[in-house]
């Protein structure tokens, strides 16, 4: 009886990682999505691009820290948490199709001719 307490309390707790990995996903690439979209609009990008990537850092690695509490199970299920949000966003905010070179060709030639 004792055991199977235990089994499920450390699948409770697993689990509830592998979401906490999932919410430091989210903030972690979520703000990198924000940073890409503000980026050309900021008047200095360099330093808006660091700060931004080591805020986004500093809170995901304090954030295993935390949740990891000297159990490595703890970070694996956080470290499947973050990767699957980072497998979310990449699926739904794939880039838009870039022009082929032959689109591109004929870009360039149409604008040529426009030209005087």
């Amino acid at each position: 009886m004792m055991l199977l307490t235990v089994i499920q309390t450390d699948t409770l707790s697993l689990f509830l990682c592998g979401i906490a990995g999932m919410a430091l996903g989210l903030l972690y690439f979520g703000g990198l999505w924000m940073t890409i979209q503000r980026l050309p609009h900021t008047r200095s990008p360099i330093p808006f691009m660091l700060g931004s990537m080591i805020i986004r850092t500093a809170i995901t690695v304090g954030g295993f820290y935390y949740v990891m509490n000297q159990h490595w199970e703890r970070a694996v299920a956080c470290l499947i948490g973050f990767v699957l949000m980072r497998v979310i966003f990449s699926s739904r905010l794939h880039p838009k199709r870039l022009p082929s070179p032959e689109d591109l060709g004929s870009a360039v030639s149409a604008h040529e001719r426009e030209e005087p």
